[in-house]
């Protein structure tokens, strides 16, 4: 992402949400307006001047869904979703993906618990007061308002991995030739990267890998090409990843505390049980 629009998601932002509130798409962005006026542009909140650098802001998400709005007649982007997307997905796939902002009593059956902490949730939720900051709370049923376009959505990991295999086989979406033709820039310099310069662009050991329409790919020592990504919400982090020279896709979703820490060593484990699963599948595929 190369906008410089400054993401609502950062910490200083998104301490003023309340998570069980609802918010419109116009309110989520004035969050990131009025900050940026009062403290300026600052680079590590992905504020600069657009197409200087690359920089992943969640805002970009919510802007593009106001406009799909607008093409679609004014129509809810929730019923763009269900309409052109994850009806027909459903129907040809038989997995179900959900736009819900709030979840019913059946998704919350069928959910596994998302926790965090009590410190944190009391810092985005003003209206409750917690005293100890070792216990947890259980925040399966926070709004999904805060998110929306930019990553509002539920499903299994099964229906994410069917979701993915879709999205790069171009059976369904047509990510994949999207990606290859005008659809990546370089995470390091926020260059644009053409068919003809992917390989050397994007697969390469010396490159920090591209980005595109939510998708991070790069090169992997024994692995080759990665496409991968992942988000959090809610107590939740899930992320994916497409091992392309093997055709492996897998998806794991995991308790984490909102905006954890980059140091907390999570990201790591969890990228080191992706590997060691992949291993396990190769050899499994290469006996048969």
């Amino acid at each position: 992402m190369t906008s410089g629009i400054t993401s609502y998601t950062v910490t200083p932002i998104l301490e003023n949400f309340n998570l069980y509130k609802s918010y419109t798409f116009n309110e989520i962005v004035a969050f990131s307006a009025r900050y940026q006026k009062k403290y300026g542009c600052n680079i590590n909140y992905q504020c600069f001047k657009p197409g200087s650098h690359y920089g992943y802001s969640n805002t970009n998400y919510i802007i593009a869904a106001m406009i799909v709005q607008k093409g679609f007649d004014g129509h809810e982007f929730s019923h763009v979703m269900k309409e052109k997307i994850l009806n027909p997905f459903h129907q040809k796939y038989s997995a179900d993906i959900y736009y819900a902002m709030n979840y019913n009593n059946e998704m919350l059956t069928n959910m596994i618990h998302g926790y965090t902490s009590k410190l944190l949730a009391d810092m985005y939720n003003p209206l409750q007061h917690q005293d100890s900051i070792f216990a947890h709370e259980d925040v399966t049923t926070m709004s999904l308002y805060y998110a929306n376009a930019a990553g509002g959505m539920t499903g299994s990991t099964g229906a994410l991995t069917t979701v993915i295999r879709a999205m790069f086989s171009d059976d369904f979406f047509n990510t994949s030739s999207l990606l290859r033709t005008t659809g990546l820039v370089r995470m390091d310099n926020a260059n644009k990267v053409s068919s003809k310069n992917i390989n050397t662009q994007c697969f390469q050991k010396n490159s920090d890998g591209c980005y595109g329409m939510g998708v991070t790919v790069y090169y992997l020592k024994n692995y080759g090409q990665v496409w991968t990504y992942g988000g959090s919400i809610n107590g939740y982090q899930t992320t994916y990843y497409w091992f392309k020279n093997r055709n492996i896709t897998l998806a794991i979703s995991y308790n984490v505390p909102i905006n954890a820490p980059s140091g907390s060593g999570i990201p790591k484990l969890i990228s080191d049980a992706s590997l060691q699963v992949y291993d396990a599948v190769s050899e499994y595929l290469n006996s048969k």
